[in-house]
């Protein structure tokens, strides 16, 4: 038995501009940790400090922004946001998820927050491979989030030294599962039943004839392909899907279907 695979399409980051060094942070505990100390025995070199409007949530954009980018994947294609930012955010009573959708023009997308302290970007993950293989309507996620955690470290106390290294920035990543594809020739020759000759008709019709079965509902559609174009149907309106399939049909056959689409309602005579 195959099973359905997952895998991640690309990364997105943001870093803040602003550094604090391992120098700063000795000074900063009034001589407890040396800089020596703080390098050897902490790890840390330097950290990214949150600038004036490196908030959370902001963060967090700038990183979809990054991932977008860096896959050319269309945001309308993104089906899910799992936001991963911590609660110390710009607005605590916001859905972060919601938030990143919006700015990124994620306008197919719907959302949710996730806390789950370290672990909060494993968590997600595993959501994510969840829903892409149990649920046919999700074909893309993106798990992203913003951190600025280190505003709360008092350097002074050396009981949170396990808690120096908290600094700031953004991540998102994008998982994807399998596409619908759906292959034809844009025409076919059938016998005309009335004078016996065989003649070229549309297989892209405005209407499917009565008793004609259908194998496939309009929500589990995503590309269709013919000799004159790929079009994408998944997430767009009767009118959109109208307009798309008659760009890909035969050309000769595309006034007709235009009229048609307009005289049963489906578009505008002008679009």
């Amino acid at each position: 038995m195959n099973k359905p695979t997952v895998g991640i399409v690309g990364t997105g980051i943001y870093l803040p501009e602003k550094f604090m060094t391992a120098k700063e942070i000795s000074e900063q505990t009034n001589g407890i940790w040396a800089e020596e100390a703080v390098i050897e025995k902490l790890g840390i070199v330097k950290k990214t400090l949150p600038g004036e409007d490196d908030g959370t949530q902001e963060m967090g954009v700038k990183a979809a922004l990054d991932a977008l980018k860096n896959t050319g994947v269309d945001p309308k294609e993104i089906d899910v946001i799992i936001c991963v930012g911590e609660e110390w955010k710009e607005y605590p009573l916001t859905t972060s998820a919601l938030y990143i959708q919006d700015k990124i023009g994620a306008i197919n997308a719907w959302g949710i927050d996730v806390a789950n302290r370290c672990c909060t970007t494993v968590s997600a993950m595993k959501m994510a491979k969840d829903m892409l293989i149990a649920d046919d309507d999700v074909f893309t996620v993106m798990v992203v989030g913003g951190y600025r955690n280190g505003d709360f470290v008092d350097y002074t106390d050396k009981d949170m030294s396990m808690m120096y290294n908290l600094g700031a920035g953004g991540g998102a990543q994008k998982a994807k599962n399998g596409r619908s594809f759906i292959s034809l020739y844009s025409t076919a020759w059938v016998r005309n039943p009335e004078t016996g000759e065989k003649e070229e008709v549309s297989k892209i019709v405005p209407t499917l004839k009565p008793g004609a079965a259908v194998s496939l509902s309009r929500n589990d559609v995503d590309y269709v392909v013919t000799e004159y174009g790929i079009v994408r149907l998944r997430g767009t309106n009767i009118r959109e899907r109208a307009k798309l399939l008659i760009s890909i049909a035969h050309p000769k056959f595309r006034d007709e279907l235009y009229k048609e689409a307009i005289k049963a309602g489906f578009i505008h005579e002008h679009f």
